[in-house]
């Protein structure tokens, strides 16, 4: 059971991290090739712009997560090695809060006080384990892995952001925009029907709004290249 857990909360875990950095990638990369394409950009600097926010952005994004799953790991880890040192010092207050979490999920006085002294004096680890995810309510097992984050982060917006950039290896006329539109677009869509398996929301609603966050950003984007052209 635990080891079933333990494999549902690093598919959840990487899943938001390969749904946010796709998404993230598609979105950002594809404003900025619209924004560049409408300002009259060829297609070397389009290439250019499109290629350097990708890698800048998949190293920002995957960078990010890896430190802030470092921070927060850091500051559970502190807090458990805070409560070990107060449950060692002592050890009966701490089985009396233990006692009244027991007594919250519905175990009368004779279980909580059997269990309770039995994983005191002959378990400690195990009480150690139960103080700290029913008073702390954190579970070690549970804690985000930095490594595994921001790679899958990496990974993910350099995946995303590489579909809008695509089409234009090739040409750079409107049917080349059109085009990454479109691959942007169904990707998108693709990506949140995928998290509609995790999340267990309907696909099509899933879909259509990341459907949505892409037209809106592609839509600044062209927005923001007619206002550029405009003033040079």
């Amino acid at each position: 059971m635990a080891r079933k857990k333990n494999k549902l909360s690093f598919l959840t875990e990487f899943t938001r991290s390969i749904v946010f950095g796709m998404e993230d990638g598609l979105v950002s990369n594809l404003g900025v090739v619209f924004a560049v394409w409408v300002a009259g950009a060829g297609q070397n600097t389009i290439l250019l712009a499109g290629l350097a926010s990708l890698f800048a952005g998949s190293l920002s994004m995957s960078a990010g997560s890896f430190l802030s799953s470092k921070s927060q790991r850091e500051v559970y880890e502190a807090e458990i090695a805070r409560t070990k040192k107060m449950i060692a010092k002592n050890p009966n207050k701490a089985c009396n809060e233990l006692c009244v979490e027991l007594k919250k999920e519905g175990f009368d006085a004779d279980e909580i006080e059997i269990m309770s002294n039995h994983f005191l004096e002959h378990n400690e680890d195990t009480f150690i384990q139960n103080y700290i995810q029913k008073r702390l309510k954190l579970n070690p097992e549970r804690f985000d892995h930095p490594v595994k984050n921001g790679l899958a982060m990496f990974l993910a917006f350099s995946l995303g952001g590489l579909f809008p950039v695509f089409p234009f290896f090739f040409a750079a006329g409107f049917r080349t925009i059109v085009l990454s539109g479109v691959l942007a677009i169904s990707m998108l869509f693709i990506v949140g029907v995928v998290k509609s398996k995790v999340s267990h929301r309907d696909w099509i609603k899933s879909g259509l709004e990341m459907v949505i966050l892409g037209a809106g950003a592609g839509a600044i984007g062209y927005l923001v290249g007619l206002v550029f052209s405009s003033m040079i």
